[in-house]
């Protein structure tokens, strides 16, 4: 399945306040070859934004911009295997 979406800066806050207890156990996401266009949310950098992540998968799609700087910080993904 295709999503086909553009990612809404503005719209992002709302989901990511209703998936935070997902967020805290999820260890895998791929968002693989679903032709997603805009830039990558700097909020998913966040300090325990994503504590178990180990596989966050993005490949495939038309993303645009740079790494947000968070992303990078030691607490981002603090498990994180493979992007």
């Amino acid at each position: 399945m295709h999503l086909g979406l553009t990612i809404p800066a503005a719209g992002l806050h709302v989901l990511w306040r209703a998936s935070s207890v997902c967020r805290r156990t999820l260890e895998a996401l791929s968002f693989a070859g679903q032709a997603l266009t805009g830039p990558l949310p700097p909020v998913w950098g966040l300090r325990g934004a994503f504590k178990s992540l180990l596989v966050l998968d993005l490949s495939g799609n038309n993303l645009t911009g740079t790494v947000p700087a968070g992303w990078g910080g030691p607490a981002a993904f603090p498990e994180l295997e493979h992007m």
